[in-house]
């Protein structure tokens, strides 16, 4: 019985100093410890929010003669740092894109409109598909309309 202890304590320690060395010694086990330290302080991503403000729409009213206008804004959510950034850059080409998913919409249907989700999600696939179109790497976590007025 004591051989048998004597036998795990040996494979114990053979393990223990095979990991030690396998880790690069007390440098390998401190980048360890350190590199777990610093995971656990490193702070969550801050939310990175872009407006794309007042896009002008012309809503046409079958039937009348008279148009109407929509004005709106849209904002875009992000975790990604480089996110408010590249939407500045591609500001004019999100603006088109709103446009051309707001030209079948008549100015009953927004009036008349309770639940924007729908439109929001069909924006925001636009926006993604835009986005890897054009081999932009920035993940969009969520696109949402914060105005809209229609005259």
């Amino acid at each position: 019985m004591a051989k048998n202890i004597i036998i795990a304590l040996l494979l114990l320690l053979l393990a223990g100093g095979g990991g030690y060395f396998y880790l690069g010694g007390t440098e390998g086990v401190q980048k360890l410890i350190g590199a777990s330290a610093t995971r656990e302080n490193e702070p969550e991503p801050e939310l990175q929010l872009y407006t794309i403000e007042k896009v002008l729409l012309t809503l046409p009213e079958p039937g009348q003669t008279r148009l109407h206008h929509a004005q709106l804004d849209v904002v875009l959510t992000s975790f990604d740092p480089k996110a408010v950034e590249t939407f500045k850059k591609l500001d004019p080409l999100l603006r088109n894109i709103i446009v051309e998913r707001f030209a079948d919409k008549t100015f009953s249907q927004l009036k008349e409109m309770k639940n924007f989700n729908e439109l929001q999600s069909d924006v925001q696939r636009a926006f993604e598909a835009a986005l890897v179109k054009y081999k932009v790497n920035i993940t969009l976590l969520d696109v949402k309309l914060s105005k809209l007025v229609l005259q």
